[in-house]
């Protein structure tokens, strides 16, 4: 099947929904380079560019755990909803090179 044309749009919204996760943000056009700033600031940018998007943001929700038994079980929760997986970052340090 070939996605690209235009009346399989509708359909494929149905048969091949996508659904958009957004967790950080590393760079923009206002504030620059953000890698270096630690992970709340940057969800702080994170949380103003989607302020005005729908009640269905991508934008996922941020969960803190000092516990590894802790995000065990939200990746347990999760995989039974779909979910595939949990981002796990350093909550104080700065984005490490080469993670994208």
């Amino acid at each position: 099947m070939r996605y690209a044309r235009r009346h399989h749009a509708r359909e494929l919204t149905v048969t091949e929904p996508a659904h958009l996760a957004v967790f950080d943000v590393l760079e923009t056009a206002q504030d620059g380079d953000l890698r270096r700033r630690p992970p709340q600031d940057r969800r702080g940018v994170l949380e103003r560019m989607f302020r005005r998007v729908p009640p269905r943001s991508p934008l996922t929700p941020r969960h803190a755990a000092a516990a590894p038994d802790v995000a065990q079980e939200w990746y347990e929760e999760k995989a039974v909803a779909g979910i595939e997986g949990l981002m796990i970052k350093p909550a104080n340090g700065p984005h490490p090179p080469g993670c994208g």
